[in-house]
């Protein structure tokens, strides 16, 4: 037998070589990459707007409860004028009228800067930190 025919005889067929099984491995693993990586892009995009309503949330939530805020001192303020106004009408001097408001002012505030006190003990910053970051 020739070389050529030999050559034929004793190869097996269809069978790739080295050369051609790598080329189609890398492009399968190129495009497995791509694949993942516009994955990866399409969940940031997602993430970037979420973040970006919930910004926009925030923000609203904000201004509205700042514009509560005013507006309930406003409230206050106008109930303290009308209690001041009815104590003078009683006959009481207008400077212990004031001093009475201003006392119920000041009750109101140290009532709330404990609620507000107990409410920050009760939030254990400490142990969330330590809790994040492994130490339990």
């Amino acid at each position: 037998m020739t070389e050529a025919s030999r050559s034929t005889a004793w190869s097996s067929p269809e069978i790739p070589s080295q050369g051609e099984a790598n080329p189609r491995l890398a492009t399968a693993v190129r495009e497995l990459f791509s694949g993942l990586r516009a994955g990866a892009a399409d969940v940031a995009d997602l993430v970037a707007a979420e973040a970006h309503l919930a910004l926009r949330l925030l923000i609203a939530m904000t201004v509205s409860a700042i514009g509560a805020v005013v507006l309930g001192v406003f409230g206050l303020a106008g109930l303290a004028a009308a209690a001041a106004a009815e104590l003078i009408a009683q006959g009481i001097s207008a400077s212990m009228a004031i001093a009475g408001v201003g006392l119920l002012c000041i009750v109101g505030s140290l009532l709330l800067i404990f609620q507000f006190r107990g409410l920050s003990r009760r939030v254990l910053f400490g142990y969330s930190r330590n809790h994040l970051r492994g130490r339990h």
